[in-house]
C-alpha cells in the first residue's frame, strides 16, 4: 500500500476533509490532493509531520511494501485513550471493569474446546 492511501486512511479515519488535513500538514490543499492522488510524492518533512501529528511510525508510512492496513491500529489505540482520559474517574472504574469482564470472556471462549458443543 502506497503512501498516498495510507495518507487517505488516515484523513477518512479521523472524518477530515482534504482541505482539513491539509491545514493541519501546513499544506495547501491542492499540494495535499496531488498526494493523496498520487501525482506528487509525499515529502520527507510532510511524512514526518503527519507521523508526529497522528502518532504514526514514519516507517510504517513510507513502507510500500506492506499491503495491509494494520498501520491504523495505532490510530485505533489513540482513538479510544483519548475517550478514556475525557471520562471522570468513577466512570474510568467502570470501563476497566467492563474490559476485565471482556477479557475474562475472551479467555474463557478460548479456552473452550472446538468440538465442546457435541
Amino acid at each position: 500500500m502506497v503512501t498516498a492511501e495510507k495518507l487517505k486512511m488516515i484523513r477518512t479515519h479521523y472524518k477530515l476533509s482534504q482541505i482539513e488535513f491539509a491545514e493541519k500538514l501546513g499544506v495547501s490543499r491542492s499540494t495535499y490532493t496531488n498526494i493523496e492522488q498520487g501525482r506528487t510524492v509525499a515529502t520527507p518533512r510532510l511524512i514526518n509531520t503527519v507521523a508526529a501529528i497522528f502518532h504514526i511510525d514514519k516507517e510504517m508510512l513510507e513502507d510500500d511494501e506492506k499491503k495491509d492496513d494494520s498501520f491504523l491500529d495505532c490510530l485505533i489505540d489513540d482513538a479510544i485513550l483519548e475517550k478514556y482520559r475525557k471520562l471522570k474517574p468513577t466512570y474510568r472504574e467502570c470501563a476497566e471493569k467492563q474490559l476485565d469482564q471482556l477479557l475474562e470472556l475472551q479467555e474463557k471462549e478460548e479456552n473452550v474446546p472446538e468440538n465442546s458443543n457435541d
